[in-house]
């Protein structure tokens, strides 16, 4: 066998044992799991601005979550402003804003809601995006939190306003995003006293 042939093929099985193979274009079954055990919220960044191609990936994994009858009720904010960022995280009280280099804010899309206030499936789907764009800011090696915006309006009206959103887009979260400052250890959650097992 060539040496060729031999590098080869020991580089395929580095790849396929480090549970990070793709099929498809999908990813494993264990590097999600791995993904969602080890995303934790990390609120210090260092100074390093996140790449575009990261931040395309962060907005295209938001716009992949599922919504109620497939109606996508929301716009994404991609801000790398570090002016506006610092007056977005002092005008909403979030201070991790201020620090990240990268901040995404969930808008929900009024006009692609049925018009009435009881209207409120966007902010389930906004919820979906914003757990999307959590998971791969991990998978990504980048550091996130979520910082709630809805259903404070006195909040949401003051990102609307820094950002200068019009009336229809209301600020759902914003996510700071950067690559991380701090090493927290992922919680372990799971408890069965939160389960209902119904066999």
């Amino acid at each position: 066998m060539s040496r060729f042939l031999t590098i080869l093929l020991c580089a395929m099985l580095s790849f396929e044992m480090s549970g990070c193979r793709e099929k498809d274009n999908q990813p494993s079954n264990a590097s999600c799991l791995e993904v969602i055990k080890n995303r934790t919220s990390i609120r210090q960044y260092t100074d390093q601005p996140v790449e575009k191609e990261k931040i395309d990936n962060l907005l295209r994994a938001g716009l992949a979550a599922p919504s109620a009858m497939n109606k996508q009720p929301w716009k994404l904010v991609a801000l790398t402003n570090k002016a506006k960022i610092n007056e977005l995280g002092e005008a909403t009280g979030k201070p991790p804003i201020s620090k990240s280099t990268l901040t995404i804010i969930v808008c929900g899309d009024l006009t692609k809601t049925d018009g009435t206030s009881e209207d409120l499936w966007w902010t389930e789907d906004c919820g979906a995006v914003t757990e999307n764009i959590l998971l791969a800011a991990t998978a990504q090696g980048l550091g996130a939190v979520w910082c709630g915006t809805w259903p404070s309006a006195e909040r949401f009206n003051k990102a609307r306003e820094v950002l200068r959103l019009p009336e229809n887009l209301v600020p759902y979260s914003m996510i700071a995003i950067g690559y991380p400052n701090e090493n927290p250890t992922p919680k372990d959650k799971f408890t069965e006293d939160n389960i209902i097992r119904i066999e």
